[in-house]
């Protein structure tokens, strides 16, 4: 599993941001995201 090291010396899963990232971005993009879920 890819984890990133933060300040605080956790590792937090790439994931678990990434995945916020998207789902942010879907809001913007929800029919290209909807028919890519299929």
């Amino acid at each position: 599993m890819i984890a990133v090291r933060t300040t605080a010396g956790e590792q937090v899963p790439v994931y678990a941001w990434r995945g916020r990232v998207l789902l942010t971005r879907g809001a913007a993009h929800a029919p290209m995201g909807w028919s890519l879920l299929g």
